[in-house]
């Protein structure tokens, strides 16, 4: 009896001690501890044999094992798109993480695509086509842990930087609609994501998929590509129209053609080791008070670009050597300078 009361108390104490840690606490708000934890995942997921040692080399993914990675041609000119899976039993959670952009190619097709004519997606509204049939090469590959009986009805936690963004809304999006998961247990962080859709399949998205954020770091400017449509501004004379200040305008919310995005951003204007902004205002998911105010111009694309490349760089940083460096079959990272690891398209 004594034997098994020690047991029932020691099993508390673990209990209580990997709730403590848990990263995994806040479920239907945005959470800045989620956000750079699953951002350490997305930029993980540039990397060949993605995720593998994540639940040995990672603070906070101890409880977590690793499912799968894959990585697959997805568009006709051979480019490379890749995920991988970790699931935790004691957290009853899934995350998903998608890649990015590895080449300048890919950078230029999916640049080019927004130029392209769109498709009606799942009757929900117009979609940009790279991206979706570049999505559709990986999901029948992913839709497959959701079959997995240990993982019934567990959670699921979707992210991707980038490209790795508008994978991670689509995967969400698709998880709903199979009846795989309800909109409650879906919880999507995008970080650099660019528009993809249209205004009537932004609003639709929304509906179903409550818990999305995506996350926008100082002047990024890939959040804002493809431009949206901007409002007319009313009242201007003939000089401030044309010789004024030059100012960024609002998003229209009643043009259903253009590009404009789903979820509410979460804007950290002075990059992500500093205070960030829940964007409420209007137009809704495009508030002019956060990042859609600000104007950009030819002289500063290139630090633009260089604040889309890397989100939380002192987190990446404290993990340099797993990023960096190849693990052998346990996990161990070998710091050698001839034993560095590839990137997806290598």
């Amino acid at each position: 009896m004594f034997l098994l009361i020690k047991l029932l108390l020691f099993s508390l104490k673990i209990n209580i001690l990997i709730s403590a840690s848990s990263i995994f606490y806040h479920r239907q708000h945005y959470s800045d501890t989620i956000a750079k934890n699953l951002y350490l995942l997305a930029h993980e997921s540039y990397f060949q044999d993605a995720g593998r040692c994540i639940p040995k080399n990672l603070e906070g993914f101890e409880t977590f094992v690793f499912y799968t990675n894959r990585v697959l041609v997805c568009d006709k000119f051979k480019n490379k798109c890749g995920f991988y899976v970790l699931a935790s039993r004691i957290e009853k959670v899934i995350i998903i993480a998608f890649s990015g952009s590895i080449s300048s190619t890919q950078t230029l097709i999916q640049t080019f695509s927004s130029f392209r004519e769109r498709i009606f997606y799942k009757n929900l509204g117009l979609v940009n086509r790279y991206y979706v049939n570049s999505f559709e090469r990986l999901w029948h590959h992913v839709k497959r842990v959701f079959y997995e009986p240990l993982f019934k009805n567990f959670k699921v936690y979707i992210t991707g930087h980038s490209l790795g963004g508008v994978h991670a809304a689509l995967a969400a999006l698709n998880i709903h609609l199979s009846k795989l998961r309800k909109s409650q247990d879906i919880f999507l962080y995008t970080f650099g994501e660019p528009r993809f859709g249209s205004y009537e399949f932004a609003v639709n998205f929304d509906k179903r998929i409550p818990y999305g954020w995506r996350v926008v770091r100082g002047s990024d400017v890939v959040p804002h590509f493809p431009p949206c449509k901007k409002m007319r501004e009313k009242g201007l004379n003939f000089f401030k129209k044309n010789f004024g200040r030059k100012r960024s305008k609002l998003c229209d919310p009643y043009d259903h053609n253009g590009y404009y995005h789903h979820s509410r951003e979460i804007w950290y204007p002075k990059g992500t080791t500093n205070y960030f902004f829940k964007c409420d205002g209007f137009p809704k998911n495009e508030d002019f008070q956060c990042s859609d105010g600000l104007v950009f111009n030819k002289r500063e694309i290139l630090y633009n670009l260089k604040e889309h490349r890397l989100y939380f760089f002192h987190m990446v940083k404290h993990n340099y050597e797993m990023y960096v460096y190849r693990a052998d079959g346990k996990c161990n990272i070998e710091i050698n300078p001839k034993n560095r690891r590839g990137l997806l398209n290598k």
